[in-house]
């Protein structure tokens, strides 16, 4: 290879690496949206398990509210019943346990009432909390949808950069050498850049200071120089 070939390879190797960190980043950008997605998800499941748990806690209420009404209501009937009873029993001693049981029955009663009214102002705050849930729950719901229309514009967009970017990738990967190529991507893969540039005496990709003999092969560009460390393939900016 002639010190031109060598200049026009490392040349071309150059802006290889550009499209591959084009081509990189663009991969990068895709999968941050399925990614972005899947958390905004998990977010809608948590809202919707929120509301579904308010919404049942207010069924539980309602249970219990209609259940202590119905004790309510046969306590009173009971209450009548014993009341209708005083007029017909014998003696004192039945007369004042009917009283008694009647004024057990009142107190509990009582109780009950003031359980009811604590359980209609729960449900009552309950619902008007559901209310306001079912709204942000419906907002989130629109605006995942919104976010999944920009993302799938968005995965649109970039498979159609990274279309370009590849074609533009292949008329470079025919100009250079077959062992370069196969060189220039083993490091690609492992080291994630294949070219460094020479900066203040040392790889610019590993910081490993050159040897002077170095420095002057890849300033001259009669050859491939690669850092004996990293196995970056060194190149030098002009001057």
């Amino acid at each position: 290879m002639s010190d031109t070939d060598v200049k026009s390879q490392i040349g071309i190797l150059l802006q290889l690496q550009s499209l591959d960190l084009q081509i990189r980043e663009i991969h990068s950008e895709m999968e941050k949206v399925p990614r972005h997605l899947s958390a905004l998800r998990e977010e809608l499941k948590k809202k919707e398990e929120d509301t579904l748990r308010l919404k049942k806690e207010l069924e539980k209420l309602a249970v219990e509210r209609k259940e202590k009404e119905l004790e309510l209501e046969s306590n009173q009937e009971t209450i009548r019943k014993y009341q209708a009873q005083l007029y017909t029993v014998k003696t004192n001693k039945e007369y004042a346990a009917l009283l008694h049981e009647i004024e057990e029955l009142k107190r509990k009663n009582a109780r009950l009432e003031d359980e009811i009214l604590e359980l209609m102002d729960r449900g009552e705050s309950g619902e008007i909390a559901l209310d306001k849930e079912k709204k942000k729950l419906e907002e989130e719901r629109e605006g995942y949808k919104k976010e999944e229309k920009k993302g799938e514009e968005k995965i649109a967009q970039l498979k159609n950069q990274l279309l370009q970017l590849e074609e533009k990738r292949d008329t470079l990967t025919v100009k250079i050498e077959d062992s370069l190529l196969s060189r220039y991507e083993r490091i690609m893969k492992t080291k994630g850049t294949a070219l460094a540039p020479v900066v203040n005496a040392a790889c610019g990709g590993c910081h490993l200071q050159l040897p002077p003999q170095v420095i002057s092969e890849v300033r001259l560009g009669r050859k491939v120089v690669t850092c004996e460390r990293c196995s970056r393939i060194l190149y030098w900016e002009k001057d």
